[in-house]
């Protein structure tokens, strides 16, 4: 009898744990599911807009650098890389060879699941999805000459709302209405945008980490308005820290990254890397008003003078 008790408590021990073991192998895969873990990374970006569980936001124009261009762009890298070596040298561009010959197998490799560039990963940079660098000086120069673009912006914006959109662009959200107003739009300068915001220009061109002549690189007013949802997606490399100034931030507005939620303040700044997951919402009505930021991307502070400046000829705006 006592033997016989033994062996039923054994079996039932046993389906108990492989109850628990199985709940945890569907917890797994569901996870892995959401985040596209089971798909190779050659799969997440062959086709960003497929319509899965891994097809973040995507925009419709066919210039866009993340959601059209990469491919490319990818082509072209290894013989510019090796045209400026051969006028050059190699000297310090090991880094940049390696993220292009061994590209797939950097992602593959990334202790971080969700950072996840579609277009250049350039490896051994510290990886955060948050930046405290509000002591420096591109952040300082910002936030102390925040009357200053507030004001441009308020007025380009004044002719938005009377009707002219020139110069203006929107851009796809599920929900909601998201419009921007480019100074710089991967790494070009809009030269009659930028004529109607002298005080900002001034501002950037005293920038010193400015992602300026590369097509990463973008300066931009953006408005949300109530009730916008721009869904979670990853930015197309872990070059660029990107940088919001808050200019007019209503309650219920938030920007969430790899998971860690966040609010825009007025007359602050908030950056973070853009090729974690992130995405931003707006979830107030009418008579809060739109959410307003000035938008800059900035060098990653671990990407080298010598690394900028190649980077800048291999993903010129130009070429």
């Amino acid at each position: 009898m006592i033997d016989y008790i033994v062996s039923w408590c054994t079996d039932v021990n046993e389906t108990a744990f492989q109850i628990v073991i199985f709940i945890l192998f569907i917890v797994a895969l569901l996870l892995m599911t959401k985040y596209g873990w089971l798909l190779p990374t050659d799969s997440r970006r062959e086709n960003p807009g497929s319509g899965n569980l891994t097809a973040f936001t995507i925009c419709e124009s066919p210039d866009c650098v993340r959601c059209s261009r990469y491919r490319q762009i990818e082509d072209q890298l290894l013989p510019k890389l090796e045209e400026y070596a051969r006028e050059f040298s190699w000297d310090g561009l090991e880094r940049i060879l390696s993220a292009i010959e061994e590209a797939d197998i950097h992602r593959s490799n990334q202790e971080v699941t969700l950072q996840q560039p579609n277009v250049y990963f350039l490896p051994e940079l510290f990886a955060d999805p948050w930046y405290d660098v509000t002591r420096t000086h591109d952040v300082q120069l910002l936030k102390e000459n925040f009357n200053e673009i507030s004001s441009d912006f308020q007025n380009v914006y004044a002719e938005f709302k009377d009707g002219n959109t020139e110069g203006w662009l929107t851009n796809n959200v599920p929900t909601g209405e998201w419009f921007v107003f480019h100074l710089i739009n991967q790494g070009k300068r809009i030269e009659d945008n930028c004529r109607k915001c002298p005080n900002t220009v001034t501002v950037l061109d005293q920038l010193e980490n400015i992602m300026d002549i590369n097509v990463f690189g973008n300066a931009t007013f953006s408005v949300l308005q109530p009730g916008t949802h721009i869904t979670e997606h990853y930015g197309p490399t872990n070059l660029r820290i990107r940088c919001h100034l808050g200019l007019t931030i209503p309650p219920n507005c938030h920007l969430t990254v790899a998971g860690e939620t966040k609010q825009w303040t007025e007359e602050d700044c908030i950056t973070f890397d853009d090729s974690f997951l992130h995405e931003a919402k707006h979830d107030g009505t009418s008579e809060d008003g739109p959410r307003i930021v000035f938008m800059v991307d900035m060098w990653h502070p671990d990407v080298t003078q010598l690394e900028r400046n190649v980077l800048n000829y291999l993903f010129s705006p130009n070429h």
